[in-house]
């Protein structure tokens, strides 16, 4: 499957574990092998699983943190047409 694809697909299959999970916080799922535990995962467990991915690309995390890759896609979004209202509304 394309990288490009990944998000989408595991949002729609993922979907069932989100019905009762608040509408805002739900991109980021922990435990989903166990339904009874799924919940929200946490900023922290977020910025692991990111620095893990950064590394494994050989990025520097000594130089480059998460908000570096926060600041680059939410300027490659604004170039892309979309506007800063509504990344601003997807910041958290």
């Amino acid at each position: 499957m394309p990288s490009h694809n990944t998000a989408p697909f595991f949002l729609e299959r993922s979907a069932p574990n989100r019905d009762t999970l608040p509408k805002d916080h739900t991109a980021f799922l922990a435990y989903i092998d166990d339904p009874a535990k799924v919940k929200t995962a946490s900023p922290t467990t977020v910025e692991n699983w990111g620095k893990y991915h950064m590394e494994n690309a050989d990025i520097d995390t000594s130089v480059y943190k998460a908000h570096s890759v926060q600041s680059a896609s939410c300027t490659k979004a604004v170039q892309n047409g979309h506007s800063i209202q509504s990344i601003k509304q997807h910041a958290n």
